[in-house]
């Protein structure tokens, strides 16, 4: 049982409509004479730096940008923007970006040093000590990096990530502020919202139905970081069953496979035997299938192709029952069809 706990967490966390004037203020109110201003490219051409970087000008503090940082940085990597911090003589940190930037940052705050960097750390990140205070801005969700005392780095000779948990390294003050979420790229937005749900224990997987291989890419990536056990990325699409495969994913739920359940099991079978092509063309195969939904409710298609395969399973509910006659006549020519290259 659960006797003890402590929980120690940033001075001050700004949220909600115009979250981000307090930078102004915190910048004025500390009396900052430069800022160090932590992104990366991604961050800046997607144009969510352009905020916070007006709300560092209003404060009238000089400010000098770092974002020479690379997705998932090695320690050298940071070390190499932590020493570029050092000679820029600022006294407040603004960090604006995913875990990356902001574990980055957090280094940064402890390594106003020449006695340790960040190699050092790794073997002993109980004696760092805080060194400039840390205005965290987050663009993301799921990270939690904004309020934890932890900063990840990738260890390239150990090829693992490595995380230096130290207490000086919670921030000083975080900023919620929604429009940096907002204004997120699709595929960012996609993969910030999914690595949020995929740490949750008893989320195991997802199917995605959306057609958009950019949002299964997204569920893939935020398994491979579950940290709590195995997270399954199923396509319920069935065109992109061996896409998601090649690309780390489990499989699929296929409504094709109504129709063509030994097809559409094949793709699986062939892909875990190395058979690469075969399993494409499998999945290739039931093409002229779906181009039928454009006759109706993609269901509706599959429940009349079942029963005219002679398996009453009754109708979709109204409206999305209806097949036009045109509809029919071509669901019986692409049956006929695949029945005699040997589809089932």
């Amino acid at each position: 049982m659960l006797t003890q706990y402590n929980l120690k967490m940033p001075h001050a966390v700004y949220g909600g409509e115009n979250a981000m004037d307090n930078v102004t203020a915190i910048i004025r109110a500390r009396g900052a004479k430069k800022v160090a201003m932590f992104t990366d490219k991604g961050i800046e051409g997607a144009g969510l730096f352009a905020l916070p970087e007006e709300a560092v000008k209003a404060a009238g503090a000089d400010y000098y940008v770092l974002d020479d940082l690379p997705a998932e940085p090695s320690y050298m990597a940071v070390q190499k923007l932590v020493d570029e911090f050092k000679h820029s003589g600022a006294d407040l940190i603004v960090a604006c970006g995913g875990g990356s930037v902001m574990d980055a940052a957090k280094l940064a705050g402890v390594l106003v040093t020449d006695e340790y960097g960040v190699k050092e750390l790794l073997d002993d990140p109980g004696r760092a000590q805080k060194c400039v205070p840390i205005v965290l801005i987050p663009t993301t969700a799921g990270t939690g990096a904004e309020v934890t005392p932890n900063a990840i780095v990738a260890v390239p000779e150990k090829e693992l990530k490595v995380g230096i948990v130290n207490e000086h390294m919670i921030a000083d003050y975080v900023i919620l502020d929604a429009r940096m979420i907002k204004n997120l790229p699709r595929k960012i937005a996609a993969a910030t919202g999914v690595d949020a749900l995929a740490q949750i224990d008893n989320i195991v997987g997802a199917k995605d139905s959306s057609g958009n291989f950019t949002n299964i890419l997204a569920y893939i990536d935020a398994g491979n970081t579950k940290k709590n056990g195995k997270f399954s990325t199923l396509s319920g699409n069935d065109q992109l069953i061996i896409w998601n495969l090649l690309a780390g994913g489990t499989g699929g739920i296929a409504g094709c496979a109504n129709v063509y359940p030994h097809t559409m099991a094949s793709i699986y079978d062939l892909f875990m035997e190395g058979r690469i092509e075969e399993a494409k063309a499998a999945n290739a195969s039931i093409a002229s299938f779906r181009a039928c939904f454009k006759y109706g409710n993609p269901n509706t298609i599959v429940k009349t192709a079942v029963a005219m395969l002679g398996y009453n399973v009754g109708k979709c509910r109204a409206p999305f029952n209806q097949v036009p006659e045109e509809g029919i006549k071509a669901l019986e020519k692409v049956l006929k069809e695949n029945a005699e290259k040997g589809m089932c």
